[in-house]
């Protein structure tokens, strides 16, 4: 679900994340999802995504559980498993 953090209007809703995903918001407004059974997504943000869920980008990252704690530096996204496999 993408809500308007002022109003508590929904904007919209779709995707498919188990319990422990995470969200970061980019400067651009764009999204960065990370579930913890390995779906990373790269999606619009709030108004950008004209009320509809649009995935710009998604990769299925393969191996152990993933903690959903996504970092975003310098154009890259980082993301760590539950046995200390860092990847970019």
């Amino acid at each position: 679900y993408c809500v308007d953090r002022d109003s508590g209007n929904l904007l919209w809703k779709g995707g498919a994340f188990a319990e422990g995903a995470s969200c970061v918001v980019c400067g651009d407004g764009r999204l960065v999802l990370l579930g913890s059974q390995g779906d990373l997504v790269v999606t619009e943000g709030g108004e950008r995504a004209g009320g509809r869920y649009v995935e710009l980008a998604k990769v299925r990252l393969e191996g152990a559980e993933w903690w959903p704690h996504v970092v975003v530096a310098d154009g890259r996204i980082y993301v760590k498993d539950r046995m200390g496999r860092l990847l970019c």
